[in-house]
């Protein structure tokens, strides 16, 4: 997949002209390892909700596509975040080919956490790629 991504330049330029992003990365390390950047840098929490989170096909293969969800690398879709009243804004304006989907809210420090469709809220343990460490 790393020889055969489109970045999404266009939509990151689009989003911004019709709304403030507060913050933004491309998911190029796995979900879980991207968006643990974001509120690291952010010193905020995380809540994402495991039944909003959009499946590659490639995840979909895999024995656990969830766990390819939140860990496989090279996706190169964005992931940003913004206030709930302009994501109300994002959603009514948005008219690209491209897809938005809102897969949780920003929650207080320390947390990073997953809820499962059954209700169940579990940590979410960092599986994504390091390159200091040069592993998963």
């Amino acid at each position: 997949r790393h020889l055969s991504f489109e970045p999404r330049v266009d939509e990151a330029i689009r989003i911004s002209q019709i709304v403030k992003i507060n913050s933004m990365i491309d998911i190029s390390d796995g979900l879980s390892t991207d968006l643990n950047r974001i509120i690291k840098q952010s010193k905020v929490g995380a809540l994402i909700e495991a039944d909003k989170i959009p499946f590659s096909q490639e995840a979909l293969k895999q024995k656990n596509p969830l766990e390819s969800a939140l860990n496989d690398g090279e996706d190169f879709e964005l992931l940003f975040t913004i206030t709930e009243k302009d994501y109300n804004k994002l959603s009514k304006e948005w008219d690209e080919t491209v897809e938005i989907s809102r897969i949780g809210k920003i929650i207080e420090k320390g947390q990073f956490q997953i809820k499962m469709a059954n209700g169940q809220i579990n940590d979410i343990e960092i599986k994504g790629y390091d390159h200091f460490a040069g592993k998963k």
